[in-house]
C-alpha cells in the first residue's frame, strides 16, 4: 500500500483495505491528484481527499524553500478550487511562509460537506490565502467564493487572506453552530469586500480587515434567518477594520464592539439594517473618520433597535456619530462615559439621533454640525452637551441631571409636545447649567416648551443656572401653551425653585410659570409669574 511509504498516522492495512489516515503531511508545492502518496509526491489536494474526518493536515517544512513557478513556498493551484467537504484542521507553517494561490484562475477553498443537516468543524491556521477569483458574481454571495467559500463551522487563525476578489464568503445556514471564527488573522486588499457572510454569526479576535475594495464585513440575512434573530451575531474584540471602501461592519443582526477600532472607511462605521430589530453594543472602543456615520442602527419593520456605547469615543463622521431610526418600536440609544465629538451631519445629525428614547450618563457631545441629541425622550445625567453646531438636546420629555448644556448655536433645549409619538411637551432639569446658548436668529436661547397641538406644556426647574443664552422671543425661558388655552402655570406644573434665569439676552422668561422657594428671575416683564407662598 503506498499510504505506508509516507508520513501519515492512523492509516491500517488490513484485508487489502485500510482506514484514512488521521494525519497527514504535504510534502509538495505542486497541485496534483494523481493518487500517488509517495514521500515528496503529497498535495494539499490529495491530503484533504486522504484524510480521515476530523483530521488534520500538516506541511513539511522544506516546501517553504520550494518554488514551481508561482512563487517560493506558494501552492499554485492549477487545478482548480480546493473542496473540503469534512471536518479537519490545516495547520501551514506560518502565513509568512506558506500561502496557497487560486492563481488569478479560481477560488482557494470552497468549505462545504453537502450535508445542510450536519456542521462541519473546519480550521485554518498559520497560511495565507490569495489570488482567488469567484466562481461567480461577487453579488451572488451564496455561490461567489474568491479567498474561501464556506457553509461550514469554519475558524481562520494566525493567517491572511489578501488579494482575492472576495475574501470569505458563504451561508452560515442559521444554526447555532454556524460560526465564522477569525483570530489573529489580516483580511486585507480583497478587491470586492473582507468578508461577506449569511445567516449566521461572525466573531472577530484580535485581527484586521482593512482596505479591502468593499465592505470590511458584511453579514446578510435570509428571511428564514428571522425566525432565529439570535443566530444572526457579528462579535468583534481587540480587532482592526480600517479603510475599506464600503461600511466597516454591515450587519442585519446584532453587533457587539469590544475594545477595538474602526477608522476611515469609506461608508459607515457600523450600520445594521434589520426588519426585526437588532442590539448594538460597543465598548471601549474607537469610531472615528469614517465617511457615512460612526453607527447606524435601523430597524424597518416591528423591530426594536437597542443601542448601548460605553467608555467609547464616536468622533470625525462625516455623516454622524449614532442613529437608531425607523422603529417606534425602538428602545434607543445609551451612552455612558463616552465622547462624541466633531462629527458632521450629512444624514441627519452631528449628534445622537434616536426615535425613541436617548440615555447619556457621564459622557460629552460636541458635534460639528448638527443637533447634539434629538429623540422623544432625552434623558442626561453628568454629562456635557457644549459647543454643537445645533439645539443641544431636541425631543418631548427631556430630563437633565448635573450637567451643563452650553455654547450650542440654536439653543440649549428645545422641546415640543407630540413630538415623534410623545403627548406633551415636559422639562425637567435639577442641579445644571444652561448658558452660552442660541443666537439672534433663535427663539429661546435657553429652554422652548410648547405645545402644537392640545396637549399640554410641562417646565420645571430646581437648583439650575439659566444665564448668557440669546433667543429673539425669550433668552433664557420660553413656555408656549396650547394657542387659546388659559390654564395657568400652577395647572400645568411649570416651576421653578432655587433657580438663577438672568443675564440672557432677551426676556429672561417668557410665559407662565410658579416661582417656588428662592429664585433670581432677571428680565420677567414678558412673563407671568406666581409666587408660591
Amino acid at each position: 500500500m503506498k499510504y505506508l511509504s509516507v508520513e501519515l498516522v492512523g492509516a491500517i492495512a488490513m484485508n487489502n483495505q485500510s482506514t484514512a489516515p488521521s494525519s497527514i503531511k504535504v510534502d509538495t508545492l505542486i497541485d496534483e491528484n494523481d493518487g500517488n502518496l509517495s514521500k515528496g509526491n503529497v498535495s494539499l489536494r490529495e491530503a484533504l481527499a486522504a484524510v480521515e474526518n476530523g483530521g488534520r493536515i500538516t506541511f513539511a517544512q522544506s516546501i517553504a524553500s520550494q518554488d514551481t513557478g508561482f512563487g517560493q513556498g506558494v501552492i499554485g493551484l492549477s487545478l482548480g478550487t480546493l473542496t473540503v467537504d469534512k471536518s479537519v484542521t490545516i495547520d501551514g507553517l506560518g502565513a509568512d511562509q506558506l500561502r496557497v494561490s487560486g492563481a488569478n484562475q479560481s477560488s482557494v477553498f470552497s468549505i462545504n460537506d453537502g450535508d445542510d443537516a450536519t456542521v462541519s468543524n473546519v480550521v485554518i491556521k498559520n497560511i495565507s490565502i490569495t489570488d482567488g477569483t469567484a466562481d461567480a458574481p461577487s453579488g451572488e454571495v451564496a455561490a461567489a467564493g474568491g479567498g474561501i467559500f464556506n457553509r461550514e463551522q469554519l475558524s481562520v487563525i494566525n493567517s491572511r487572506i489578501s488579494d482575492n476578489s472576495l475574501g470569505i464568503t458563504g451561508i452560515g445556514n442559521n444554526t447555532a453552530e454556524a460560526t465564522l471564527s477569525i483570530e489573529n488573522s489580516i483580511i486585507s486588499g480583497n478587491r470586492d469586500g473582507g468578508i461577506s457572510w449569511m445567516d449566521g454569526t461572525i466573531a472577530l479576535h484580535s485581527s484586521e480587515i482593512s482596505n479591502n475594495g468593499g465592505k470590511g464585513i458584511r453579514l446578510a440575512a435570509t428571511t428564514a434567518a428571522y425566525d432565529s434573530p439570535d443566530n444572526l451575531f457579528v462579535h468583534v474584540t481587540d480587532t482592526l477594520i480600517e479603510n475599506n471602501d464600503g461600511d466597516g461592519i454591515n450587519n442585519a443582526g446584532n453587533t457587539q464592539i469590544k475594545n477595538s477600532r474602526i477608522l476611515n472607511n469609506k461608508g459607515d462605521g457600523v450600520a445594521s439594517f434589520s426588519y426585526f430589530g437588532e442590539s448594538f453594543s460597543v465598548e471601549g472602543s474607537t469610531i472615528s473618520g469614517n465617511s457615512g456615520v460612526g453607527l447606524r442602527a435601523d430597524s424597518d419593520g416591528y423591530g426594536s433597535s437597542r443601542v448601548k456605547v460605553t467608555r467609547s469615543t464616536i468622533s470625525g463622521n462625516v455623516d454622524g456619530s449614532i442613529t437608531s431610526l425607523g422603529s417606534f418600536y425602538s428602545d434607543g440609544i445609551e451612552l455612558r462615559e463616552s465622547v462624541v465629538e466633531g462629527n458632521g451631519d450629512g444624514l441627519l445629525s452631528g449628534g445622537l439621533f434616536g426615535t425613541k428614547g436617548i440615555l447619556v450618563a457621564d459622557s460629552q457631545i460636541v458635534s460639528k454640525q448638527g443637533a447634539a441629541v434629538t429623540a422623544a425622550r432625552i434623558t442626561v445625567k453628568r454629562s456635557a452637551i457644549a459647543q454643537n453646531q445645533g439645539i443641544g438636546l431636541d425631543g418631548a420629555t427631556v430630563l437633565v441631571e448635573n450637567s451643563s448644556i452650553t455654547g450650542n448655536t440654536n439653543g440649549g433645549i428645545f422641546s415640543v409636545s407630540y413630538y415623534r409619538g410623545a403627548t406633551e411637551s415636559n422639562v425637567e432639569v435639577n442641579n445644571s447649567t444652561i448658558s452660552g446658548n442660541g443666537n439672534r436668529s433663535t427663539q429661546a436661547g435657553g429652554i422652548y416648551s410648547g405645545s402644537e397641538s392640545d396637549f399640554p406644556t410641562f417646565v420645571r426647574l430646581k437648583n439650575t443656572t439659566i444665564s448668557n443664552n440669546t433667543g429673539t422671543q425669550a433668552g433664557g425661558l420660553l413656555i408656549k401653551p396650547p394657542e387659546g388655552n388659559t390654564i395657568d402655570a400652577i395647572d400645568y406644573g411649570n416651576a421653578v425653585k432655587n433657580t438663577i434665569i438672568a443675564a440672557n439676552t432677551g426676556p429672561d422668561v417668557v410665559g407662565s410659570v410658579e416661582s417656588r422657594w428662592h429664585n433670581l428671575i432677571g428680565d420677567g416683564s414678558h412673563a407671568t409669574v406666581f409666587i408660591d407662598t
